[in-house]
């Protein structure tokens, strides 16, 4: 049967709801279920094979016939129809996942001539957090799941419900946020222009609180970071992001000094005054070479509408360095909720603190903003940075994590496909996860398309090609990465560990040693410090160098005992206590087990190194990618079971 419905007048019943298949529509009682015509067409090829199974591939043919899609658009079909259903009151999944197969109607239907009576159908209680639903569910494919490649993403997205009552509303509330927000903000006086060939790179500062206001920690990082998403769209400029200026939050700070660090000609600065909801920015744009205030700007406004703010004071900075190309460029608002918004400023905030607890705060604070505005396209791909977050940085499994990465980057995509922080963030899943190396390369790319001054994408791409054994392309893009974001400990990092597996030791020593000394709690520069001294042959520079980094990391790793070992009893015994306090701790705490693997290589143990590689393996840890440089394993790097490891993932 197709999807004509010819066996009757196309009406079929089921649960609460009539799909006429002649005129592709799904009725709820007498309301219109409001589905994108694709979704239609999927649920039409069910119901007139329900109970069958069918096949994903059978199903891509039926609803794109004409077209070549991927199987993600098939997923976010149905996704729709499940959001469709439980929206009119359904319960019951309808929709049935055969887990490497297809999908099968499952309700009870009755056809209908005359639109007869109503079917009851049994109903149960489905609880799904947002992310949740956004994943298809397919348990077997979750580790590993499937890459999916969500560029170019032919999707149709619900089409807003619009009515003349929605549009006046939305009209009253723009002219109440104008009004009332804004309608004191002062443009302050120039002190003098700045053409494009002076100005090419900006940092903008955490605001400063007046005293006697109210206090609020976060506030002026979170305007700055507001402020630093606006001048990025610039393209002639280039703005250090927020993660290279979070540091600099103090009263006492020189901002010419931090505009010499941070390697800008301008610096941009400013104080908060806030009483109740009333706000008030103080803000001025200083010199670097000259320490000269060249731009200064008060603005009146209210703490829930920063929002608006941001339009506000990011318009002035545009007109006031006189960049008469971009005073053309309009940003688009990436959320009309100024709630959202500031739920996302917040999940920023805390994202850019790096650290478990900050990454949680992330996610709590993302997931906020898209319950309030699903359509917020940033806050799902921030979502989906602060998943990732936790597993590349060895905090949680990938099986906690990847699934609800990938769905809410895939989410923000479909949003906004020129996403550039989604395509970046989709890349490194790509690669660490699904090890779909072309995939990767693709995301990257578009990526930096889409945004040319991101660094965090020219960093990942930089890395991308240094595991490839493509050096030379490698240290373009760090070298862009540094230009943008030259304090960077990570970029920096990331350029030491190219000159490391590209023969360049000594390079690589000076700049991981530079790292250590304004960064003492960053743990990567410790890891690959040893790496060096273990293939120097310098075991007790190494064996530092490797304690420090599990110590930061606490990674479970019982540093004291270990330590105390080493200094009592010497290496072997130190090793061996390490080696055993890590099996231990993994039975109960994740971390990843490559760890244990590089202290079983030390120790010489071929049986648990290849063992805890393989496990390593079957849980996707993010390291393991990096053994193909590691010296450490090349007293097994000749053994079968090592080889055909590195032919498994691909490198």
């Amino acid at each position: 049967m197709g999807l004509s419905g010819s066996n009757n007048n196309g009406l079929h019943e089921f649960d609460r709801f009539r799909l006429d298949t002649s005129s592709r529509v799904l009725w709820s009682g007498n309301d219109i279920v409001d589905l994108p015509p694709k979704a239609i067409d999927v649920l039409c090829a069910l119901v007139e094979r329900n109970g069958e199974v069918v096949a994903k591939g059978e199903l891509i043919d039926l609803v794109w016939a004409e077209s070549f899609v991927e199987e993600s658009n098939l997923t976010h079909q149905i996704y729709e129809l499940r959001k469709a259903f439980k929206e009119h009151g359904c319960e019951t999944d309808l929709i049935q996942t055969v887990p490497r197969r297809g999908y099968r109607f499952v309700a009870e239907i009755k056809e209908s001539f005359d639109g007869g009576e109503e079917v009851v159908v049994e109903r149960r209680s489905i609880s799904r957090t947002l992310i949740a639903e956004l994943i298809d569910k397919e348990p077997d494919e979750i580790v590993p799941r499937p890459p999916i490649n969500v560029a170019p993403l032919p999707m149709h997205l619900p089409p807003a419900p619009r009515s003349w009552s929605r549009f006046v509303t939305a009209l009253l509330f723009g002219m109440i946020l104008l009004a009332g927000g804004f309608a004191i903000w002062k443009w302050g006086r120039s002190t003098g222009k700045i053409s494009l060939a002076e100005v090419r790179s900006i940092a903008v500062l955490p605001l400063k609180q007046f005293e006697g206001g109210e206090s609020d920690s976060s506030l002026g990082l979170r305007i700055a970071d507001s402020l630093i998403t606006r001048l990025g769209s610039l393209k002639q400029i280039s703005v250090r992001p927020t993660s290279s200026i979070i540091k600099f939050t103090g009263e006492d700070v020189d901002p010419v000094g931090v505009g010499r660090s941070l390697e800008v000609d301008a610096v941009i600065e400013g104080r908060i005054h806030r009483q109740g909801d009333d706000l008030r920015l103080n803000l001025q744009m200083i010199s670097v070479a000259t320490g000269e205030q060249i731009w200064s700007g008060q603005f009146d406004g209210n703490a829930n509408s920063l929002l608006g703010l941001q339009d506000v004071v990011g318009r002035s900075l545009v007109n006031g360095v006189d960049i008469a190309s971009s005073r053309n460029e309009e940003t688009a608002k990436p959320t009309e909720n100024a709630d959202a918004y500031d739920k996302y400023l917040l999940g920023r905030y805390h994202w850019n603190t790096r650290t478990e607890e900050g990454f949680t705060k992330a996610i709590s604070f993302f997931e906020q903003a898209v319950t309030l505005d699903p359509q917020f396209s940033e806050a799902f791909a921030g979502l989906g940075d602060a998943y990732i977050g936790l597993y590349d940085y060895g905090i949680r499994p990938a099986d906690e994590c990847i699934p609800k990465a990938r769905a809410a980057l895939n989410r923000s995509i479909l949003i906004r496909p020129e996403s550039a922080e989604a395509y970046s963030t989709l890349s490194a899943i790509q690669f660490l996860y699904d090890r779909d190396f072309p995939a990767a390369e693709r995301s990257i790319k578009r990526s930096i398309d889409l945004k040319p001054n991101y660094a965090t994408a020219r960093l990942r791409y930089g890395w991308y090609l240094t595991s490839s054994d493509r050096f030379d392309e490698a240290k373009e893009q760090l070298d862009i990465a540094r230009s943008l974001d030259p304090t960077a400990a990570i970029v920096q990092a990331n350029t030491g560990y190219l000159a490391m597996v590209s023969g360049r030791v000594d390079e690589a020593e000076a700049i991981f040693n530079k790292v250590i000394e304004s960064n003492p709690t960053f743990s990567l520069p410790h890891w690959y410090l040893g790496g060096i001294n273990f293939q120097r042959g310098d075991r007790d520079v190494m064996f530092k160098h490797y304690l420090r980094a599990f110590e930061i990391d606490d990674s479970s790793a019982a540093s004291a005992k270990v330590l105390d070992a080493w200094q009592s009893k010497g290496e072997k015994a130190a090793l061996t206590t390490w080696l055993n306090g890590l099996e231990d701790a993994y039975k109960t705490d994740y971390f990843p087990p490559s760890n244990i693997a590089l202290i079983a290589a030390i120790s010489g143990d071929k049986q648990k190194t290849l063992h805890w590689l393989e496990e390593s393996e079957k849980i996707r840890d993010p390291w393991l990618l990096q053994i193909k440089y590691d010296h450490e394993y090349d007293f097994v790097r000749d053994d079968p079971r090592f080889t055909a490891l590195l032919k498994r993932l691909g490198v």
